[in-house]
């Protein structure tokens, strides 16, 4: 792997503002329509998966963090946490922790340690927070992306199956 180090000045990781929205729409839409082409059957195609009203709302929630990643002074990527604070219940125990909403690397700086930076970024934010731990979630078809959390570490937490359920009966008796 061709690494970015931050010590070399060449990468920087800041907020993003409400100048960012149309690359965070532009790399919204690329992360949505994979996911579109992979499950048509669950995703609906969206030219703006994130309209600018709610990036706006989003930047200003305390709970929200949103993060760019620029090389030199270009724009490299980007990743959306949100902050969860979970009361305790009688079954589970009080929990705060940081969760990945969306994670993107423009193609030409994949590779190179610009992800990694990210979520680093976001688990020294997280930890501020006081959250615990970091979760998200990764669909089966991007294996890419299931390895590469696997490779820092991330495990499973839990499993969502699902089955196909045949069409309801419609034809008269």
């Amino acid at each position: 792997m061709n690494q970015i180090l931050p010590e070399a000045g060449r990468l920087h990781i800041r907020s993003l503002t409400p100048e960012d929205y149309p690359l965070y729409d532009q790399w919204e839409a690329d992360l949505h329509r994979m996911h579109v082409e992979a499950r048509p059957d669950l995703f609906c195609p969206l030219e703006h998966p994130v309209p600018q009203e709610q990036y706006l709302e989003e930047l200003n929630d305390c709970h929200e963090l949103r993060l760019l990643a620029e090389v030199d002074g270009a724009p490299a990527g980007m990743c959306s946490f949100t902050l969860r604070e979970a009361p305790g219940s009688p079954l589970l125990k009080p929990d705060k922790s940081l969760y990945v909403v969306d994670l993107y690397v423009a193609p030409a700086f994949r590779r190179q340690g610009v992800a990694s930076a990210l979520l680093a970024e976001g688990e020294r934010q997280g930890r501020a927070f006081g959250a615990k731990r970091l979760s998200l979630t990764v669909w089966p078809f991007n294996q890419q992306a299931l390895q590469f959390y696997q490779r820092l570490g991330l495990g499973i937490r839990s499993y969502t199956l699902e089955k196909e359920l045949e069409p309801p009966f419609s034809g008269t008796r």
